[in-house]
């Protein structure tokens, strides 16, 4: 978010970070934060997480060993 208000678009923050090896980190702060919103009920219902590939590809376990530590369903 600028300080004006505006909001960057998806596509420009991820080339601004692609490559920059945060990737991930960001990943798993974002879920961490989410989950943790979920689970004291200030977000209720599904939410969708855009991860990176490298998130995905290697650390599924470790997301699904998050969701478990937030108490999270999954589903």
């Amino acid at each position: 978010i600028f300080p004006n208000g505006n909001v960057m678009p998806a596509g420009r923050f991820i080339a601004l970070i692609s490559g920059t090896g945060i990737e991930r980190k960001l990943d798993r702060v974002i879920t961490q934060k989410t989950l943790d919103l979920m689970r004291r009920g200030v977000i209720n219902g599904r939410v969708s997480l855009n991860l990176s590939f490298g998130s995905i590809r290697d650390s599924f376990h470790s997301f699904l060993e998050i969701v478990k530590e937030y108490g999270v369903s999954p589903k």
